[in-house]
């Protein structure tokens, strides 16, 4: 894998910059909260240990038994040195170009492919430390995936979707549902129907958004949330409360005030944001 295209940026590809949507918006993730990188004192010292052996000719003997340190402080686990060099080369200042690359040196030391990047890295690319996530950014922009194996990923760590998908239901309901569906439906998420309900919601909703809707029209349009609001996945009622966002007239008080109370934080946000004065995203 040639890092040094991961360090430049220059390996971009529309896929890869869907991560950096909304960068300076902070959004909860599945398990209600973000992941953030936490230090251990231990492992920073030894990282720079090793930062310190691999600069002087001299301690060049030393680079071995620093790194192995480090590892042995991660109890041998890859992925967590990892997040830890990134964290270590995250703080580096003026000049300590060095420090800065680091964690791309460990990722190298250690054998990461680019899936392996991307399962370790996705889950923290909204860590609250602008520094963290701005290396981490480095690494999204890079490996080339396919579209799925980039939903695999994301499949396999479904508590923390990543940021992009949880904004696509501001700006497109209907696609964040859709790209929900393909990643995270099961035996027991009756996906044809969700889609069903969907795709003539999406139509009423053009036809609001245009021509306005008559009684008969916004019944069904409400019914049909009325529908998927009942529905057992968080992905689906988070749907539910983005179409009431976008278009006021498909807003029900009874199904507004049952999302309010929903047990998942980003339906009630968006349910919450759905009563306010009816603005647009």
């Amino acid at each position: 894998m040639n890092y040094s295209t991961i360090c430049q940026g220059k390996s971009m590809r529309a896929i890869a910059l869907i991560f950096l949507l909304a960068v300076n918006v902070r959004t909860a993730s599945a398990g209600n909260e973000a992941r953030d990188i936490q230090p251990t004192p231990s492992v920073q010292d030894a990282l720079h240990s090793y930062e310190v052996a691999k600069a002087d000719q001299e301690w060049r003997q030393k680079t071995r038994p620093a790194f192995e340190k480090a590892m042995k402080l991660c109890g041998n686990n890859r992925q967590t040195l990892l997040l830890q060099a990134i964290y270590y080369s995250a703080q580096a200042g003026p000049g300590q170009e060095r420090r800065a690359n680091m964690d791309v040196a460990v990722a190298m030391k250690l054998g990461f492919s680019k899936k392996e990047l991307l399962e370790c890295l996705i889950p923290y690319g909204d860590s609250e430390d602008s520094k963290v996530q701005a290396s981490i950014y480095r690494y999204l922009l890079g490996p080339q995936l396919t579209i799925e194996e980039i939903d695999g990923i994301i499949a396999s760590n479904k508590e923390h979707p990543p940021r992009y998908l949880i904004e696509s239901y501001y700006s497109d309901p209907s696609w964040g549902l859709r790209r929900m569906v393909r990643i995270y439906s099961n035996e027991t998420t009756n996906a044809e129907q969700v889609l069903q309900l969907e795709q003539v919601t999406t139509e009423l909703l053009q036809l609001a958004q245009k021509h306005g809707l008559d009684s008969d029209q916004r019944a069904q349009a409400v019914a049909n949330l009325q529908k998927l609001g009942d529905h057992s996945e968080w992905w689906v009622r988070l749907y539910v409360a983005a179409v009431m966002r976008r278009e006021k007239a498909f807003r029900d008080q009874k199904l507004l005030k049952k999302l309010l109370k929903d047990d998942y934080t980003l339906v009630r946000k968006l349910a919450e944001a759905s009563g306010q004065d009816g603005r647009e995203p």
